[in-house]
């Protein structure tokens, strides 16, 4: 009985230390191109996975061959899982065609699908992806530089009343959102007036918010920080260039990124560039990250997310 209950002891000391070692790291600032040799060593890399052999051999005196072969095996599904990050991907601008959301919504991943409103198909894609498993976000559109402002544009000036009002419209075009990314929005997110009332909006609507970082500018992720909100940020566009080989070295970056932290959401888009590259990509990146839902992100192990680290020199290259 004195055994086990060393056993037992010894088993928590070791979840403890997990979980010491899991955790937050700091983001990285990553610049230029990424090189075909970085591609092949990105793909011939694999989780490492180690046995302790000293540990299996006092358990198999003690508790029996058969016992404690289920106990480590118990512990190695434990470690592993802990020790992979976790890496979120966004497919933003859907509504405009069913036929590139049904294929993005067949892919056997977690991805996160975000909705822009009041488009042909929007309620189409956001029901469907929530029949088969899929987040959905509400992809709101907000004011930049150089765009006209539409009807239903979140922009600076406008009432806390106004907000609400394009909020729940949208929401109404997208149902089953769990939280919100701006779509463009360099002006509007730089600009932290229009961003508490947009948060707060938001709160009351039990939405998080994930800053897409179209802009170095932005403040979008820092007042939602001050105000509360659970949120997250964008690391990396990775179809910026539509060309499928830029797009596999942009999402093999941000698995190196992402290898290199705890926690890290990247974005891309309804293209059929970046469903290629992601059909041919996952299987890869899903052995080396655990690829996660962004709310798994923003509420990791049910606390949200808070990283006072993240730094405004990580243009995410947006628009």
């Amino acid at each position: 009985m004195r055994k086990l209950s060393v056993y037992f002891i010894v088993f928590t000391l070791f979840i403890g230390i997990l979980w010491f070692f899991d955790g937050k790291r700091q983001p990285i600032s990553v610049k230029g191109g990424v090189s075909s040799n970085f591609k092949r060593i990105v793909l011939s890399l694999d989780s490492i996975k180690m046995t302790p052999k000293a540990f299996n051999y006092s358990l198999s005196a003690g508790l029996g061959k058969g016992a404690s072969l289920a106990f480590l095996s118990f512990i190695k599904r434990e470690r592993e899982k802990r020790s992979l990050p976790k890496l979120a991907l966004i497919i933003d601008d859907f509504g405009y065609d069913s036929g590139i959301a049904n294929k993005f919504i067949s892919l056997p991943y977690k991805l996160t699908l975000s909705v822009l409103p009041f488009l042909k198909w929007s309620s189409f894609v956001s029901e469907k992806a929530h029949l088969h498993g899929k987040e959905v976000l509400l992809h709101l559109p907000m004011q930049a530089y150089g765009h006209s402002v539409g009807p239903n544009v979140i922009s600076i000036g406008m009432s806390l009343r106004e907000i609400r009002s394009i909020v729940d419209r949208s929401l109404s075009s997208v149902s089953h959102a769990v939280g919100v990314n701006n779509h463009m929005g360099s002006m509007a997110t730089a600009n932290r007036v229009l961003m508490k009332k947009v948060m707060k909006v938001l709160s009351e609507r039990g939405l998080f918010f994930i800053d897409s970082y179209t802009t170095p500018d932005t403040v979008a992720y820092h007042v939602a920080l001050e105000m509360g909100l659970p949120c997250f940020y964008n690391s990396l566009f990775i179809d910026n260039y539509s060309v499928e080989d830029k797009v596999e070295e942009y999402l093999l970056r941000l698995l190196h990124m992402a290898k290199k932290r705890r926690l890290t959401i990247g974005i891309g888009h309804a293209r059929v560039g970046t469903l290629n590259v992601l059909e041919k990509l996952l299987p890869v990146i899903s052995k080396q990250v655990e690829v996660v839902f962004a709310s798994e992100i923003v509420y990791h192990r049910g606390e949200v997310f808070k990283d006072e680290r993240y730094s405004h020199s990580r243009y995410a290259m947006g628009r």
